[in-house]
């Protein structure tokens, strides 16, 4: 179970902190403390239930407690946005079936006897976490992380991220693989986690002064935006994951932030895949990364057959991490012990995966085929284009036609964009623009390309 790696240090260096907070630090012994007596909370709250549990509390710290303790039960939990868990831990009253944590518990949390508690006998592969993935698809899945998957992916953690010393900051919330795996991954190396009490800013990253600090890039340009201007350069290691790293957003980091940038490719599916430096996405275009030890990708053609090496086909993944089914949705994702996320991109022989689209937003422009991201990567060379997303609808004749979304900054001119998308009308024949304050994405940064033609439908009707 993965509460374990607190246990173990809790033993180990007890009064190493484990947890920052706003109100003090707690020590690795206290906080297993307090895993055991909420576990043993729950288990008088909850009976004998041996089914997954949606865990819906706001306060970060408790939220953790309460996903450690449902762990040392033995228990599988849930984020709280999992509306299928039949049983669910929250902070405030619901309609549903609810067990309420309210200053009673944490009372009963926070103080008393530790007493000994007997650790459940659990199948390796039997469920220890879901998450919810909808990845650009909109349609919602439910993904089951096995006790031995969990574990694999901590003990990846120095390999994918590096042995950081603490503290660390996940400002992506364990909803997600990356703030999930990276919390537990921080304890496993006896590492202090970070929770502040309001999203992360200027001035926080200033006071906490995280070693290591976790966002997708959509949350990194927020924090970006926010920088006081006399802010010096941080010692801090920023990993970024659920989407691509654009150039200028990697440019500005490097310029008013820190050069130690690492963005991760994976999914909650597979865990991490491939891991960029700024040194490497300067030196290959459309790099996800270096493919990690222990995970094989293929690039192949929507048979399975392999493609020949540098061409552009379909990406599988296969690794210890690596699910087998969703508990809803799709099936087609998994294939005989591989994960086809959907994305199109190449492989070199150095083991660089370059990504350069998804298969399901390919575009058919008059018989041609064009990613996104193509017509989106010289838009970018534009001055003044801060951000840029290319799809396509169906016009009235029954043609396919290209659109360009993109949100501008200081010094854009319509000429220069104009003449940065000249090289691509040979397969686009003209591009519709749309401009937009801010292109819409998901909670893990990713494009939202059906809002996008929504509100293009508004204008063309």
């Amino acid at each position: 179970m993965f509460d374990a790696y607190v246990a173990h240090h809790a033993r180990l260096r007890p009064t190493a902190p484990a947890i920052v907070t706003a109100a003090g630090a707690t020590s690795f012994a206290t906080f297993d403390a307090e895993i055991t007596r909420t576990a043993i909370l729950l288990r008088t709250l909850a009976g004998g239930t041996d089914r997954p549990v949606a865990v819906e509390i706001e306060n970060v710290r408790l939220n953790w407690l309460v996903t450690l303790a449902l762990a040392r039960l033995g228990l599988p939990s849930a984020p709280g946005a999992d509306r299928d868990c039949p049983l669910r831990i929250s902070d405030r009253a619901a309609a549903d079936p609810t067990l309420l944590i309210g200053e009673r518990e944490i009372a009963a949390i926070l103080s008393g006897p530790v007493p000994m508690l007997a650790r459940p006998a659990r199948a390796p592969e039997d469920c220890g976490r879901i998450l919810l993935s909808s990845g650009t698809t909109g349609q919602e899945k439910r993904i089951a992380l096995s006790w031995r998957m969990i574990d694999a992916s901590i003990r990846n953690v120095p390999v994918t991220y590096g042995a950081m010393p603490g503290p660390w900051l996940t400002a992506t919330g364990n909803h997600t693989i990356l703030g999930f795996v990276l919390a537990l991954g921080c304890w496993g190396l006896g590492e202090a986690l970070l929770m502040p009490d309001r999203p992360l800013d200027g001035a926080q990253l200033r006071a906490l002064r995280p070693r290591l600090v976790a966002m997708t890039p959509g949350q990194l340009d927020h924090l970006l935006d926010d920088l006081p201007a006399d802010m010096p350069r941080q010692s801090v290691r920023v990993v970024t994951g659920g989407g691509p790293m654009p150039p200028r957003l990697l440019a500005r980091t490097r310029r008013a932030l820190t050069e130690d940038l690492m963005s991760v490719y994976g999914a909650s599916e597979c865990g991490a895949v491939a891991v960029a430096t700024p040194a490497l996405c300067d030196r290959v275009p459309w790099a996800a990364g270096v493919v990690l030890p222990g995970v094989t990708v293929e690039i192949v053609d929507e048979s399975g057959d392999a493609v020949a090496v540098g061409a552009l086909g379909h990406v599988r993944i296969r690794s210890d991490r690596t699910a087998n089914a969703y508990l809803r949705g799709e099936a087609d994702a998994f294939r005989e012990g591989w994960f086809w996320p959907g994305d199109l991109g190449r492989l070199d022989t150095q083991g660089v995966l370059c990504l350069e689209g998804r298969a399901d937003d390919l575009m058919n422009l008059g018989g041609q085929k064009v990613l996104p991201a193509w017509i989106e990567a010289a838009a970018l060379t534009a001055p003044g284009v801060r951000e840029a997303a290319a799809f396509s609808l169906i016009d009235d004749d029954g043609w396919e036609r290209c659109w360009l979304a993109f949100a501008v900054e200081d010094g854009f001119e319509e000429q220069a964009l104009g003449e940065a998308l000249r090289p691509q009308l040979a397969a686009a024949e003209r591009i519709s623009w749309l401009h937009v304050d801010r292109l819409p994405r998901n909670a893990m940064g990713k494009i939202e390309r059906n809002r996008l033609r929504d509100l293009a439908r508004t204008i063309t009707d």
